[in-house]
């Protein structure tokens, strides 16, 4: 593979820079596509070397059973010897680490997947001016407070003239 991954990091959306995101997000993908690929082939082959390991295991098991003049072990006991063995136990670590490294690469992928949705939905935002409303919370709230008091006002001068009309209909 040769490049490092830094998932956490090149995941990561810099707001303020979405047209260099949008240059490098497909090069990220392939990136950890292609990383993801190589990451399947490992583990296809950890689990090859896993039944190669236990073929080996289940021939000498056998031919030390025929070389000391013992009965033929049975298929139970083979198991249980190839299973137990360091070399097998060993293999079967690398294969699982192998195909634990395989699915958190197509995680990653899939997460790719998600930052160009997510980089397409804030384009769109940027273009519809959603980034240049107030920039402080404390604006927003004025702003909130303000088209609150506003709105009372226009009620209560409604209800006021509501009521003028009224009075004026029972005169």
């Amino acid at each position: 593979m040769g490049q490092e991954l830094d998932y956490l990091k090149d995941v990561a959306i810099d707001l303020h820079a979405l047209e260099i995101e949008w240059l490098h997000q497909s090069e990220l993908f392939m990136k950890y596509s292609q990383a993801s690929a190589e990451a399947s082939a490992d583990a296809r082959d950890a689990e090859e070397h896993v039944k190669y390991v236990r073929s080996r295991l289940f021939l000498e098991i056998i031919e030390d059973a025929i070389e000391n003049k013992e009965p033929k072990p049975t298929d139970k006991v083979i198991e249980a010897k190839y299973r137990t063995h360091k070399r097998h136990r060993q293999a079967k670590r690398d294969w699982l680490d192998a195909a634990r490294k395989a699915d958190d690469l197509k995680q990653s992928v899939f997460g790719f997947q998600q930052r160009k949705a997510a980089l397409e939905h804030l384009v769109t935002l940027y273009g519809l001016q959603y980034f240049s409303g107030p920039s402080n919370v404390r604006a927003v709230t004025r702003e909130m407070e303000r088209d609150h008091r506003e709105t009372k006002v226009a009620l209560t001068m409604k209800e006021r003239m509501k009521k003028n009309k009224s009075s004026r209909g029972k005169k």
